[in-house]
């Protein structure tokens, strides 16, 4: 299994793109990243939760 911390900062990354990507007018936005091994087993999950009021 490749390096954990590298995992999480991919993981990282990608939902910071993705959020950077979101327009959020107002809104609750809720996104996860899901890393899953070879065979379909999630080996993290990271989580972002925005709320602009």
């Amino acid at each position: 299994m490749p390096d954990v911390e590298a995992i999480h900062n991919e993981a990282t990354r990608a939902l910071r793109d993705m959020l950077s990507e979101t327009p959020f007018e107002g809104q609750r936005v809720e996104m996860f990243v899901y890393v899953r091994d070879e065979g379909g087993k999630i080996v993290t999950k990271v989580k972002a939760s925005i709320e602009i009021t």
